[in-house]
């Protein structure tokens, strides 16, 4: 192997150390600027009350917080209720960095989707190790709701 080789090789082997041994929670840090000012903007409202909902016990304020496209029939409904509610309802306390306070989530990053879809991913409060939990949301455009973001999916 040449001398330049072996420096090329070390280079390397330093860049990679350096990038397996950095702390996690610089990896981790929330991106900040306008984008993300924006994402909070359009996911606080919707988010905050499904926790109120959550730390209330409050299913059919949960509901309201949900996009109507994903509560528009019995089954939808009832499937919500079985499986979204119930663990969220059991884990919502993860999220929030005051007990009884439902704004007190952080959103860590976010992907937009087009001009009517956005994805937040929200930090786990209480597990430091657990990866941000994805949150969808989608721009509402008709009915006594339109103009807000909702909820379509979430794996709190």
């Amino acid at each position: 192997m040449t001398r330049h080789a072996r420096s090329l090789s070390r280079a390397a082997a330093a860049l990679l150390a350096a990038l397996l041994l950095a702390p996690a929670a610089a990896a981790a840090a929330p991106a900040a600027g306008p984008e993300m000012a924006a994402a909070a903007d359009r996911a606080t409202p919707a988010l905050t009350a499904a926790f109120a909902a959550a730390l209330a016990g409050d299913f059919d304020a949960y509901l309201e917080a949900i996009h109507p496209d994903e509560r528009a029939n019995k089954t939808q409904i009832s499937g919500l209720k079985r499986y979204c509610w119930a663990r969220f309802k059991r884990q919502a306390a993860w999220y929030l960095g005051t007990k009884d306070d439902p704004s007190s989530f952080e959103i860590e990053k976010h992907d937009a989707a087009g001009d009517d879809k956005i994805r937040v991913f929200i930090k786990d409060q209480l597990h430091d190790k657990r990866m941000p939990v994805p949150v969808r949301l989608k721009l509402v455009n008709s009915g006594a709701a339109k103009g807000k973001w909702l909820i379509t999916a979430n794996s709190l």
